[in-house]
Parts: C-alpha cells; sequence; structure tokens
C-alpha cells in the first residue's frame, strides 16, 4: 500500500530547504514587476477590506493580550526612535523651531497681566510665553489683560519695572541687564 502525497507537507520542507533561492527568487520578480505586484496587492485590498476589517476585530477580541503586548512594545520603540531622532537631529531642530517662532512673531513687544496672579510680564510672542506659564508655573492665563502694545523693547521693559515697583510680581532678572549694574 502506497502512502498518499501530502502537499502541504512537502511545500513546507521545499520552502524550509530553499528559504535563501526563494527569497531571491520573489526579490528579482518583485523588483521586475513592482507596478503589477502593488496595483494587485492594492486591489486585492480594496476587494477584501471589509473581511479585513471584521476578521481584525475577531482577532483582537480573542488575543487582547496579544494586542496589549504589541501595543506595550510599538510604545517602547516609537519611544526609542524618537529619543535616537532627538539626539541625533538636536542642532537641526533647534535651528528649525527657532526659525519657527521668529516666524511666528508679528514684532510687538507686549505688557501683560496675569490678574489671578497679580503678575505683570513683557513677550514678544504671547501664544508661547502663555504656553510657559501654564507648563512651568501651572498658572492659568484665561484671565490676563494686555496692557501695552509697542514695537521697542525697551520701553515695554521699563512700563514692566515701573510695575514692578508698584507691587506687581513678576520677574525681575532683566532690571540689572538694562541697568547695566
Amino acid at each position: 500500500m502506497s502512502k498518499k502525497f501530502d502537499q502541504k507537507a512537502y511545500m513546507k520542507e521545499y520552502r524550509a530547504k530553499n528559504k535563501e533561492k526563494l527569497k531571491k527568487k520573489y526579490k528579482e520578480y518583485y523588483l521586475k514587476n513592482k507596478e503589477k505586484v502593488n496595483a494587485r496587492n492594492k486591489e486585492w485590498a480594496d476587494n477584501n477590506r471589509e473581511h479585513l476589517r471584521t476578521y481584525q476585530k475577531e482577532w483582537k477580541a480573542i488575543n487582547p493580550e496579544k494586542v496589549e503586548a504589541n501595543k506595550k512594545r510599538c510604545e517602547e520603540w516609537t519611544k526609542s526612535y524618537q529619543k535616537q531622532y532627538y539626539l541625533d537631529n538636536k542642532e537641526e531642530q533647534k535651528k528649525y523651531y527657532k526659525e519657527y517662532y521668529k516666524n511666528k512673531k508679528d514684532g510687538y513687544h507686549r505688557v501683560y497681566l496675569l490678574e489671578d496672579y497679580n503678575y505683570v510680564g513683557v513677550t514678544d510672542y504671547i501664544k508661547h510665553r502663555f504656553s510657559q506659564h501654564k507648563t512651568e508655573h501651572n498658572r492659568d492665563c484665561t484671565n490676563h489683560r494686555i496692557l501695552y502694545k509697542t514695537k521697542d523693547r525697551s520701553e515695554a521693559e521699563e512700563l514692566e519695572d515701573l510695575l514692578h515697583d508698584m507691587g506687581y510680581e513678576g520677574r525681575h532678572n532683566f532690571k540689572n541687564k538694562r541697568l547695566n549694574i
């Protein structure tokens, strides 16, 4: 009695033996027929989109631990990639953001008052400064007033100093620089 031929087992064994050879063959075919292969893959994906979605939903419902593990792995990879990217491109990013904020400015210096904190300050980019107040000092900037707007920074700083002398809170570190003391 002859043994029945098992095509699946034979193909699995053949692929395992000839892995590199097949890889090279598939790569050559892909490079020759790139557009054709991509078009066929896109067509298949378009025709089977709903089936794929339902399959993915079912798989995720059956394998929640694998989904969670994959999320964690992706988050870790993303963090490490972003960190490395930042380290590799630190100087370029500094130049980019410096130029970005420079282009956002309108040339005016504003003296502003945060009424809830009795705080007076000067800035040439109000959105960025309020963002700093929120993140660095946990200050709410919704209740604010622009007291003065000018193109001359020294004029705005003079008014800020005058208001600080009147008792308003704020940074005084510019005072000594301006008076050259």
